[in-house]
């Protein structure tokens, strides 16, 4: 159960960043705003639990959400943002 946090954690937070991240980019006030309190969230529960466990599973569980995060944070952020096809 623990993995399960600091995976569920690590990847919302990195997700977050990424997210927020492109929303900066394209100027998205409400969405960065809103990303950063998130973020702050997310950030605490990580390092709460990640403090109460320093393993090497623990550290390969933060990497690989990482990944997972920022990857699909750019498919999201990519599908939410398309402009509609004019036909």
């Amino acid at each position: 159960m623990h993995l399960a946090l600091i995976f569920g954690a690590g990847y919302a937070s990195v997700f977050l960043l990424g997210f927020q991240s492109r929303c900066v980019n394209h100027g998205n006030f409400a969405l960065a705003a809103g990303g950063s309190f998130l973020i702050a969230m997310m950030q605490t529960t990580l390092w709460g639990a990640l403090f109460r466990d320093l393993s090497w599973s623990a550290a390969l569980t933060y990497g690989l959400s990482g990944a997972a995060g920022i990857t699909s944070s750019m498919y999201v952020h990519k599908r939410l943002t398309k402009k509609p096809a004019i036909s």
